[in-house]
C-alpha cells in the first residue's frame, strides 16, 4: 500500500477534534512556507546589491549603501518572524501529536472493550495491550506526525524550488534529474526493505512479550524446574533479533542524509566546471552559488525529513495492518436498549452453538428457568455450561427465536438485560486496588455506594473476615489478588455479586476455593433469596447443588 493511502487511511481514524488541529497546522505550515520564499527571495537582491558595490572595505561600510540597509533589515524581520512561526508550529506540533495520541490510544481501548466475548477468545490479551500500549502510540508519531512532517516539508521545498527554477531555470533544470534520480534509488532499494524490517519487528516483539508473559505468569513453574536460564535464554534471543531489526532501521534513516550530500556537492562541482556551458558569468554564477547554498541549508533537512518520514511510514505499516482489523466493526457488540421486562420464566428452544472452528459445544438444548428458582448445571469438563450462561447473560449472541422471556421471542444482548445480573465465576478478576473498591468494581473510592457495601457484607456474615486485613476494606489486594488467599479472593467476588444486588445472580464453580464451612454458610445465606432472586450453579460438587429447584445436566445432550 501507498504512503498516500496509509496516511490517508489513519486520518479517517481521527475525531474532528484531531482533524481540525490538523488543518491549522497546514495553515500554519503555507504561513511558513511563503516566510521561507519571501526570505530567499530578499536575499537574491541582498547578494546581487553586494556583488555589484566595488568599493574596498565594503562590509565595514554597507551603512553607507541605504538600499542594502534596508534590504537586511527587511530580511532580518521576515526571518525573525519565520523562526518565530516555526518554533509555534513545532511547539503545535508536538501538542498536537500528544493529543492526538491520547485520542487515539483511548478510542482503541473503548473499541477493543466494545468488541463482543468472542473476540477476547480469539486473541491474545498480551498482544492486545501490546497495540495499546506500543503499537498504537508508534503508529500516530510515525504516520500521523511523520505525515504533518512530510508535508510541512514538502510544501516548504516545493516553494523554494519553484522560486530557483523561476530565477534560473536553466540551471534548475539541469539540477533536477540529479534528485529524482536520487529518489528512485532510494525507492529502489529502500522502501521494501524498510517494510519487510517493520513487518518482522511487528511479530518478534509479540514473541518477546510472550516470552515476558509467560515467564511471570509460570514463576512457581520455573522455579520449581530451575528453568530461569531457558527463558531468560530464549527472550534473549528474540531481544536481539528485535533490536537488531531496529538497528538495520535506524541505519537505513542514516543513509540518504549521506547520498543527498554528495549528490548536492557533485551538483556544485559539475556547475562550476561548466558554468561556461550556462552561459554565465562570475556574478552570476556566484549569485546563483550564493541562493542554491542558502536554499540548500533549508532544503537538504527538509529532504531528509521528507525521506524518513516515508521510510517511517513504511515501517509502521505492519503495526497499521494489525490495529486495522481490530479496529474494523466486525467483532463490535450492537446492544440493544430495549427495555426487557422478567416477571415469569426463561426459555431456551432448540438452542444449539460452536464457536469458530470447533465442534458443536450445545446441541438443541430446552429448558425453561422460572423467576425465583434456583438452577444448578453440570455437566464433564467442556460440554457448554459456562457458555450457556454465557448466553443467558446475553454475553454471547444467539438467534434470538431460540431465547424467550416471558414467552417473548427477546434478544438477550440488551443493556437493559445486563443490568440485571450479577456475576461470580471462579476466575473473575481482581483489580490493582484495595477491597472495597473490588467489590464496587470502582476505581475510585468516592463513588462506592456505602449502603450497598455494608449490606452485603452484612448479608454474607463477612464482617470477620474483613477485619482480618490489616486495614480492612482499605487494604490493597495487588494485581489480580495477587497478595492474598485464592479463597480470599473468591470471597471478595462473592461480595462483589451481592453488592450489585441485581434479581438475577449467576454463580459460575464460584465456591471451588473456599472451605467448606464458608460453603454450607453461603448456600444457606442463598436458600433464604428463594422466590426474591432467580440464581444460576455451576459445580462440580453436587452437594452444592442440593438447594436446587432444577438440575440440568449438559451431558445428555451431548451426541
Amino acid at each position: 500500500m501507498s504512503s498516500l493511502k496509509i496516511v490517508s487511511n489513519i486520518f479517517n481514524l481521527l475525531n474532528l477534534s484531531n482533524k481540525l488541529q490538523v488543518y491549522l497546522v497546514f495553515l500554519l505550515i503555507i504561513l511558513i512556507a511563503i516566510f521561507e520564499v519571501i526570505s530567499l527571495g530578499l536575499f537574491l537582491p541582498i547578494i546581487t546589491n553586494i556583488l555589484s558595490n566595488d568599493k574596498e572595505l565594503f562590509f565595514f561600510n554597507f551603512l553607507k549603501n541605504y538600499e542594502l540597509f534596508f534590504l537586511l533589515n527587511i530580511f532580518f524581520i521576515f526571518f525573525l518572524t519565520k523562526s518565530t512561526l516555526n518554533i509555534y508550529l513545532i511547539k503545535k506540533q508536538i501538542s498536537i501529536k500528544n493529543s492526538i495520541t491520547v485520542n487515539f490510544i483511548s478510542s482503541y481501548f473503548e473499541n477493543i472493550l466494545k468488541k463482543n466475548i468472542l473476540f477476547f477468545r480469539k486473541n491474545n490479551i498480551n498482544f492486545l495491550i501490546k497495540n495499546i500500549v506500543n503499537e498504537a502510540p508508534e503508529l500516530v508519531n510515525n504516520i500521523i506526525y511523520a505525515s504533518i512532517l512530510l508535508i510541512t516539508d514538502f510544501f516548504i521545498m516545493f516553494l523554494i524550488v519553484i522560486f530557483i527554477l523561476i530565477n534560473f531555470t536553466s540551471i534548475t533544470l539541469y539540477i533536477f534529474p540529479f534528485f529524482l534520480c536520487f529518489y528512485l534509488i532510494y525507492l529502489k532499494f529502500f522502501k521494501n526493505s524498510i517494510s519487510g524490517i517493520g513487518k518482522k519487528r511487528f511479530y518478534v516483539l509479540q514473541e518477546c512479550i510472550q516470552y515476558l508473559s509467560n515467564g511471570f505468569g509460570s514463576i512457581v513453574e520455573i522455579k520449581l524446574t530451575q528453568s530461569e536460564e531457558k527463558f531468560s535464554k530464549n527472550f534473549r534471543l528474540d531481544s536481539n533479533k528485535l533490536y537488531q531489526l531496529s538497528g538495520m532501521h535506524a541505519f537505513f534513516q542514516s543513509i540518504p542524509k549521506y547520498i543527498m550530500e554528495i549528490t548536492i556537492i557533485l551538483i556544485f562541482l559539475s556547475i562550476f566546471l561548466f558554468f561556461d556551458f550556462f552561459k554565465l558569468s562570475i556574478k552570476e554564477l556566484l549569485t546563483f552559488a550564493s541562493v542554491v547554498l542558502v536554499a540548500s541549508l533549508r532544503i537538504m533537512p527538509s529532504l531528509s525529513r521528507i525521506i524518513s518520514s516515508t521510510q517511517s511510514i513504511q515501517y509502521s505499516y505492519p503495526a497499521y495492518v494489525n490495529l486495522e482489523k481490530q479496529i474494523n466493526k466486525d467483532d463490535i457488540d450492537i446492544i440493544s436498549d430495549e427495555k426487557i421486562f422478567f416477571q415469569k420464566n426463561i426459555k431456551l428452544k432448540n438452542l444449539s452453538f460452536k464457536y469458530e472452528n470447533s465442534e458443536i459445544i450445545l446441541n438443541n438444548i430446552n429448558c425453561e428457568f422460572t423467576k425465583g428458582q434456583i438452577i444448578g448445571i453440570v455437566g464433564k469438563n467442556g460440554s457448554g455450561k459456562s457458555t450457556l450462561l454465557n448466553i443467558i447473560m446475553g454475553l454471547i449472541k444467539v438467534d434470538h427465536k431460540m431465547v424467550f422471556v416471558d414467552d417473548q421471542k427477546i434478544s438477550l444482548h440488551n443493556t437493559s438485560w445486563y443490568k440485571k445480573i450479577s456475576y461470580c465465576s471462579n476466575q473473575s478478576f481482581l483489580l490493582d486496588s484495595t477491597i472495597e473498591n473490588n467489590i464496587a468494581f470502582e476505581m475510585d473510592a468516592n463513588n462506592i455506594d456505602r449502603k450497598k457495601l455494608q449490606y452485603s457484607i452484612n448479608f454474607l456474615s463477612y464482617q470477620n473476615f474483613i477485619d482480618e486485613f490489616p486495614n480492612g476494606l482499605k487494604t490493597y489486594i495487588g494485581q489480580n489478588g495477587s497478595k492474598i488467599s485464592s479463597g480470599q479472593k473468591q470471597k471478595i467476588c462473592l461480595l462483589r455479586a451481592f453488592y450489585f444486588d441485581t434479581e438475577i445472580m449467576v454463580f459460575d464453580e464460584a465456591l471451588n476455593s473456599i472451605d467448606k464451612e464458608s460453603v454450607i454458610n453461603f448456600l444457606i445465606k442463598l436458600s433464604n433469596l428463594k422466590k426474591d432472586k432467580t440464581i444460576f450453579i455451576v459445580s462440580h460438587d453436587i452437594k452444592n447443588l442440593s438447594l436446587c429447584d432444577q438440575i440440568i445436566s449438559l451431558d445428555i445432550n451431548k451426541k
